[in-house]
């Protein structure tokens, strides 16, 4: 397999874990804020039940999604990164497609190429139709659909 390939694909996992453990970590903060609010907050004491039970669920709620946001980057990426670097030196023909991904698209068209707040990824998918995203900076992304077009040809 092409070094550089191997390279921009650790790169892609390596930017993707940061963005969700960014934001898992945001969400831990503001659960934790709403904790801080369930028994700082006099009001709340003037509630009834049902708003507290609500109240507390939406608090689990954001406390387990920011756990989540966690385990998908540290336990779930090293393995599908581990399965894709597999793929591409054993079964090329367990690729099935191979894209660019922008979310935000629609302002993309609108706004050109590389709007503020667009995110770029890779969207790599297997004959099992299970799917990896890789994110890259816009300029990048140009640079490792190439390589991967060497690479996985038919999936391109």
């Amino acid at each position: 397999m092409n070094p550089k390939l191997k390279e921009m694909i650790e790169q892609g996992f390596q930017r993707s874990q940061k963005q969700m453990i960014i934001i898992g970590l945001l969400l831990f903060v503001f659960s934790c804020f709403m904790v801080s609010l369930f028994w700082l907050d006099s009001s709340l004491e003037n509630s009834g039940i049902p708003v507290k039970i609500a109240f507390a669920l939406l608090i689990l709620f954001f406390f387990i999604v920011s756990i989540m946001m966690f385990y998908v980057p540290l336990v779930k990426n090293p393995n599908q990164k581990k399965r894709l670097l597999t793929t591409l030196e054993q079964n090329k023909n367990d690729i099935k497609k191979i894209h660019k991904y922008v979310v935000y698209a629609r302002i993309a068209e609108n706004q050109g190429a590389n709007p503020p707040g667009s995110q770029h990824y890779i969207q790599i998918t297997f004959q099992n139709e299970s799917v990896i995203q890789l994110a890259y900076p816009y300029e990048k992304i140009a640079e490792v659909l190439d390589l991967f077009h060497e690479q996985v040809p038919h999936a391109c």
